[in-house]
């Protein structure tokens, strides 16, 4: 198994107040926020490029999108396997970046898989926003970077990855905005499908931007479909009947 992140808190720890919102928003849009230290290690091992179509608006976009399995280290400390998925808008320059953690090594095409089932990518205003759901949790990572070509964008992470990685995975907030949706669709809604089957209880089945607001649709361990609006700071607005 592959999660899509390396650790999630508890929901105690979701931000609690606009100004936080705020901060951790600043916080994930330069997502090249430090230089390569040199005693840091990173090794790329393989890597797969494909090209992908994104919504912006009502238009669909050609994107570029990496997969890596790297291998990283901080000083002297034991290297680690991480899958990195970088994502690049070639019309706009924007650069997006996320990482898994895998069970064992990293695999790229596995994360390519992921990436496929899990994550809604979408651009918006000058920015890429990716959305991955773990738990009844919607995680989101914005970023208004940008760079001269895919490459130019993976050169500039990889010497920071292992910095990078180790401040998200001591402080998730710093890199992803979470969104915890557990009230809005209740507790009936998020039962398991029977006693003894899977833990997993939620699927995210696709993002849309309206004016002012995001639209999620959510599937349970039943088949039964909720559909969640977000305001503009991806606050919980509501349910929505379709």
């Amino acid at each position: 198994m592959i999660r899509p992140l390396h650790s999630f808190r508890s929901t105690a720890h979701a931000l609690a107040a606009a100004s936080s919102i705020v901060l951790a928003f600043s916080a994930a849009a330069a997502l090249f926020p430090y230089a390569a230290v040199a005693a840091d290690k990173v090794e790329v091992r393989k890597q797969i490029q494909r090209r992908i179509q994104l919504k912006a608006g009502q238009q669909t976009i050609n994107a570029e999108v990496k997969f890596m399995e790297t291998r990283i280290g901080r000083g002297q400390a034991a290297m680690v396997d991480r899958n990195v998925i970088t994502v690049y808008d070639p019309a706009t320059n924007l650069f997006w970046w996320t990482y898994q953690n895998p069970d064992g090594s990293a695999d790229a095409a596995a994360a390519e898989t992921v990436f496929q089932n899990e994550y809604r990518v979408l651009e918006d205003r000058d920015r890429l926003i990716g959305f991955v759901l773990t738990g009844w949790s919607l995680w989101v990572r914005i970023s208004t970077s940008k760079a001269t070509s895919l490459q130019d964008g993976v050169d500039r992470l990889v010497g920071s990855l292992p910095q990078s990685i180790e401040t998200i995975e001591a402080d998730i907030s710093s890199g992803f905005h979470e969104v915890n949706l557990a009230q809005v669709l209740g507790s009936e809604f998020l039962v398991r499908k029977s006693e003894g089957a899977g833990s997993r209880v939620l699927w995210l089945v696709n993002v849309e931007r309206e004016p002012s607001r995001w639209i999620v649709t959510l599937r349970n361990a039943r088949n039964d479909v909720k559909t969640v609006a977000l305001n503009d700071n991806f606050e919980v607005a509501g349910l929505v009947n379709r």
